[in-house]
């Protein structure tokens, strides 16, 4: 099982190309092509993804209502975390094909 971090850790490894997304064409970009702050974004919102996965499994396997409220409240922060980054990247103009 992957951990949460594993995905960050790989980033250039398991992130296929960044598209940025311009009026007239899309336009293919590797991610060792991209600024230093493109790249840590694009590690966070991995990371991200990662910790919402592990989020979502955490509420699957909780059983204890104290915990169940508990994998709630992580599971809220994890996906708003996730969507927030997401939409930083659409700002930029960035759409990752991994996602």
């Amino acid at each position: 099982m992957k951990t949460p971090y594993g995905a960050a850790a790989n980033l250039l490894n398991t992130a296929k190309r960044w598209i940025p997304k311009t009026a007239a064409r899309e336009q293919h970009v590797n991610a060792s092509d991209l600024s230093p702050e493109q790249q840590k974004l694009l590690r966070d919102v991995l990371k991200a993804r990662e910790e919402w996965r592990a989020a979502h499994s955490y509420f699957n396997n909780a059983s204890d209502p104290a915990l169940v409220d508990h994998a709630i409240l992580l599971l809220e922060a994890a996906e708003r975390k996730y969507m927030f980054l997401l939409k930083e990247a659409k700002a930029q103009g960035l759409t990752v094909d991994a996602f």
